[in-house]
This record gives structure tokens, sequence and C-alpha cells, in this order.
């Protein structure tokens, strides 16, 4: 069963976005409700809801959300704060944080997994967004001379 079915009927207003297979998507995404990636994605995915990552899928961005379901490719650090599931085929390169993790057989998984409870999702998420609001980007005449800035 797919998480979007699980997860659907927990969302208020049941919103879902859909990334189709023959879109190129190179930025930061910010949603609330469900996300479906079977394109591919650059950059960052911030999802208060379900982040689903279809068989043909790719994602090189860390992601953070409350559930995510792989069948396709994630490059990239992930925190599922409360449930992260791999199926067989899905590929993972990256760090999991979560609360709940199931890997099927055949999954191809390159990095550590940590296990937390709901309280430290709460504070490792409220730390990662103190230290962002902490260190915004700043551009200056100097950095363009700055050859090693990036």
């Amino acid at each position: 069963m797919s998480i979007l079915k699980k997860r659907s009927d927990e969302i208020k207003d049941n919103s879902l976005t859909v990334i189709g297979n023959n879109t190129v998507f190179d930025g930061q995404i910010k949603a609330f409700g469900v996300i479906r990636i079977d394109g591919s994605v650059k950059g960052n995915v911030e999802c208060q809801g379900a982040l689903e990552v279809g068989i043909k899928g790719k994602i090189e961005a860390d992601i953070v959300a409350d559930s995510v379901l792989i069948g396709g490719e994630v490059i990239g650090n992930i925190l599922a704060k409360n449930r992260l599931e791999i199926t067989s085929g899905g590929k993972v390169r990256g760090d999991i944080v979560t609360a709940h993790l199931i890997v099927n057989e055949g999954v191809a998984f390159d990095g550590s997994c940590h296990m937390i409870n709901d309280e430290k999702a709460k504070q490792f998420i409220t730390k990662k967004e103190n230290i962002i609001k902490e260190t915004p980007l700043k551009a200056s005449p100097e950095d363009s001379k700055n050859k090693n800035l990036l």
C-alpha cells in the first residue's frame, strides 16, 4: 500500500504535489500535505506530510518530512520524523534519521542510520532551523573577488 493512501486520511487539506516522470526540478521545495516524485529533483525537500519517491524518481537533496517512502533513488540525508520505508529496488546514499525504519529485500543503502523518538526529532528540527536562521547568506562586493567561495 502506498504511503500516499495511508497518509491522505490524516492530512487536513488533502493537498497533493506531483513531480511527473519527465519533469526536472532544481531548487527548494517546501510543502504541506503529500508529495510524489516520479521525475528528478535537486536541491532541498521539506514536507510537513508524506513524501513518496516513485520507482523512476530520483532526488539529489536533503529531505525533511514526516513520512518517506522510497522506491527510486535518493542521494542526500533524510530526516523522516515518523517513518521511513525503502521498498525493493530503492536506493539511498546518505544518512538517515528516523523513528521507524522499514527496509525491504533488494535495497541498496550506503550511509548511517540513527533511530530517534518524536522528542528527539523535534529537537533536531529546531536545532537545524536555528542554524539556518543564524547564518544567512550575505553577498558583498568582496565575495566576488574570493574564488574559494561556494
